[in-house]
């Protein structure tokens, strides 16, 4: 096997390792947990539709690169949820840092990357900020359309869901604009769609 289809095998490897991580989110009208690359293959067609149709100034280019990447360190981290009984941000942060250094090892051959793992990871620019917003909002959003199921699941108030998110969305007016109609929504049919 020559050296460009070990990396190659390399990196479908590290592919495989993040398709078979499962989020806590059930995917709306099926009993199955979403999985990362579901995930990060929506955040990225939402991206681009938004960017598109609101014709919002960013780098398209770099959106869909965050998007695409922006869990990719959950292959080796796994996929950590705030309403965990062991949720612990320092746990995660950590986790995700040796995450990025076996996929810059793994992946020597294309730094470009971890480049962007690293950019989005610090929100260095109003595209990572834009991604990073939007993957906070979709969850909230692919719950509302599934009746509430996974808030109901795990016994999640609408307060929580806006004490942990709200802070988070707020770093980019784009997705914050569609976060506050949502709110309304939810406050509108809460009683439908959280167990309180």
């Amino acid at each position: 096997m020559t050296d460009r289809l070990k990396n190659l095998s390399r990196f479908l490897s590290l592919l495989h390792k993040f398709q078979a991580i499962e989020r806590q989110i059930l995917v709306p009208g099926q009993n199955r947990l979403e999985t990362d690359s579901e995930h990060s293959y929506q955040l990225a067609m939402v991206a681009w539709y938004l960017v598109t149709i609101n014709n919002y100034d960013l780098d398209l280019d770099k959106v869909l690169k965050y998007a695409l990447v922006h869990d990719l360190v959950e292959a080796y981290a796994g996929d950590q949820v705030f309403f965990a009984k062991n949720f612990n941000v320092e746990d995660k942060k950590n986790r995700e840092a040796e995450a990025v250094k076996k996929i810059r090892t793994e992946v020597s051959d294309w730094p470009e990357l971890v480049k962007h793992i690293t950019s989005y990871e610090g929100k260095k620019d109003k595209e990572a900020r834009f991604v990073y917003a939007l993957d906070k909002l979709l969850p909230i959003l692919n719950n509302y359309l599934d009746g509430g199921r996974t808030w109901k699941k795990f016994k999640l108030s609408l307060d929580q869901i806006l004490d942990y998110k709200t802070d988070k969305i707020a770093v980019s007016a784009e997705v914050e604009e569609y976060f506050k109609e949502l709110v309304c929504k939810l406050k509108t049919e809460e009683d439908h769609l959280f167990n309180n």
